[in-house]
């Protein structure tokens, strides 16, 4: 994403937001379908390109891009499965549970249940077809999920984290157009709401009695704040009923999550051109405490 591009996005969110609102260490797991059950603890983690710890400077295909992150080059591809690493690594380190990290980079409320190949969810069936998850799996998360929980019952730790995508599928479909997204926007946060809602109920249906964290999203500039917190505020509302622990990460990162160091650098030889939208290991890292605060351990 060219700085010009960045600054317009920034332009657009502004003039909108106002009326939107107001209006390291785990092991490459297979799917668990037909597997013997484990009877070790165990940490699942869920979730779109944040948990997954999608850098798209390192990503296998090239050029790659997307509506969030631009378009990145990188010289060669990833030497080893374990180049992505994402806050449910440095969590698992901490917390000394095993991993096991079933996110996928562009996966929305909807696919996370149902195959959906347009938009940012694209992203994620490519990222399957490419063998490129931290699982081998080309089931819906959803299903990888309930699957593991059935073959997995020492489960200690689930964190969950959808919806963005969801948003920014509305960005894209609306060319940016303010009247548009304030249009749609009412409508797609419903959508993650009942989607969200639908999935825990499963989790806890399937049996799972442990700590569900939902983590918030971050602000990557203040232009993104309103909508970011009106996304997190349905994120909340659907898990609460479900015993989960929210997250705020908005307030975590502040003002300047790029600035701070804590999202990824668009070049990093030249700091003017402003970051990515995902986190840097500083951030994943400050994320990761933050989850560990939140469960005390």
């Amino acid at each position: 994403m060219n700085v010009t591009y960045r600054r317009g996005v920034r332009s657009f969110l502004g003039a909108v937001l106002a009326l939107a609102v107001g209006g390291a260490g785990q092991a490459r797991a297979g799917s668990t379908a037909g597997v013997r059950v484990d009877v070790k603890p165990a940490y699942l983690a869920l979730g779109d390109s944040v948990p997954y710890g999608l850098d798209p400077h390192l990503t296998p295909v090239l050029p790659f891009s997307c509506f969030s992150c631009g378009s990145f080059t990188s010289p060669t591809p990833p030497p080893t499965d374990h180049v992505f690493v994402g806050y449910p690594e440095f969590l698992s380190d901490r917390i000394g549970l095993p991993l096991t990290n079933a996110s996928c980079p562009g996966e929305t409320s909807a696919s996370f249940s149902a195959p959906v190949g347009a938009g940012q969810a694209a992203i994620c069936a490519a990222f399957k077809a490419q063998d490129w998850l931290h699982v081998r799996s080309q089931e819906t998360q959803r299903q990888f999920a309930l699957d593991f929980l059935q073959t997995h019952p020492h489960v200690e730790l689930v964190t969950f984290a959808v919806g963005a995508n969801d948003v920014f599928d509305l960005l894209a479909a609306c060319g940016m157009d303010p009247t548009c997204v304030n249009a749609g926007i009412g409508g797609v946060l419903a959508s993650v709401h009942a989607n969200v809602r639908d999935v825990l109920s499963a989790l806890r249906g399937a049996g799972y009695a442990g700590p569900v964290v939902v983590p918030g999203y971050y602000a990557p500039s203040p232009a993104w704040d309103a909508l970011v917190s009106a996304a997190n505020a349905q994120l909340w509302a659907a898990a609460s009923p479900f015993d989960t622990v929210p997250v705020d990460l908005r307030a975590l990162f502040g003002a300047d999550p790029c600035g701070a160091g804590l999202l990824i650098p668009l070049d990093a030889l030249e700091p003017a051109a402003g970051c990515d939208v995902h986190p840097s290991e500083a951030g994943a890292r400050l994320i990761a405490s933050a989850i560990a605060d939140a469960l005390r351990r």
